[in-house]
């Protein structure tokens, strides 16, 4: 899975932006695939563990990055509700 996540992160940094903002809604956007990578990495680390301390330490880790999901979200809808606003178009809910 981190594969495809890594697919979609390559073509997307070798888009071009396009519109008013488009270059910061571009990094925010890839900050997010990047954070959806981590979420398969760390589950991938728990699967791997050899040991039962470091399938806890793999646990506490996606403990961490599950709770940055909203500061995550929030982010990424902050800036594609300014790249829709800064170039005229609206989202649906």
């Amino acid at each position: 899975m981190e594969d495809t996540v890594d697919l979609r992160i390559n073509a997307l940094k070798k888009l071009e932006p396009v519109g008013k903002g488009g270059e910061d809604f571009k990094l925010v956007a890839t900050r997010y695939f990047e954070y959806i990578k981590s979420i398969y990495t760390a589950y991938k680390k728990i699967g791997e563990a050899k040991t039962e301390e470091e399938r806890m330490k793999g646990a506490d880790e996606m403990t961490n990055i599950i709770n940055g999901q909203a500061a995550v979200m929030a982010n990424l809808q902050s800036a594609q509700a300014k790249f829709a606003a800064d170039n005229g178009f609206t989202i649906n809910q």
